[in-house]
């Protein structure tokens, strides 16, 4: 707050993710100042009703829905698909709108779910896993970087089939280490 007060600052940067920009959320509402979140894909943010929070990337309710009818069209003749879900509290907000919106589709479970922390050393076990599970395709909701290393694993591995993402599959730190295995990975541009 000093910054808002002392310095006359105009505006304030939102986090990279959720949970930062709660943190910046704090501060503007007690300064009044607009804060632009240009990682932040969480709604909770805009429930606090504070008008001058602005987020770049569409919000996990708006692309849910879209990954959902991706996940059961893309899924092959089986339906078989499996998902590695962080528990890191943005990707434990986007699988539970993903959750809600395979429910309203009448989806069928993953054949295989497995949830990890960011930066896991089991990174080659779980991939082996997930292409062990037949799957056709699969759901990957972790940041950026541990997500780019198991897409990049699993393409090492054979995975063939398709690789689908939140918006941190559309993040640089994302693209860097999983290289050219991202390839044809989807994920949500809004």
């Amino acid at each position: 707050t000093k910054l808002a007060y002392g310095r006359g600052v105009w505006a304030v940067l939102g986090g990279v993710d959720g949970v930062t920009t709660h943190l910046a959320e704090q501060m503007v509402v007690k300064a009044r100042l607009p804060q632009v979140a240009f990682g932040n894909t969480d709604a909770s943010v805009h429930l606090t009703n504070v008008p001058w929070t602005f987020s770049l990337p569409a919000t996990d309710d708006v692309t849910a829905p879209l990954l959902a009818r991706v996940i059961v069209e893309r899924s092959g003749s089986t339906g078989r698909w499996a998902a590695l879900t962080a528990t890191d509290h943005d990707s434990h907000t986007t699988w539970s709108e993903v959750e809600r919106a395979l429910a309203a589709l009448g989806a069928r479970s993953p054949a295989l779910h497995v949830e990890s922390a960011p930066g896991d050393p089991r990174l080659a076990t779980i991939a082996a896993d997930l292409r062990r599970s037949g799957a056709a395709l699969i759901l990957i909701v972790a940041p950026a970087r541990p997500a780019g290393r198991l897409v990049d694993e699993l393409r090492k591995g054979g995975f063939a089939g398709v690789l689908v993402g939140g918006a941190p599959f559309g993040r640089r730190p994302f693209v860097e280490p999983a290289r050219a295995s991202a390839e044809g990975a989807l994920f949500p541009l809004l």
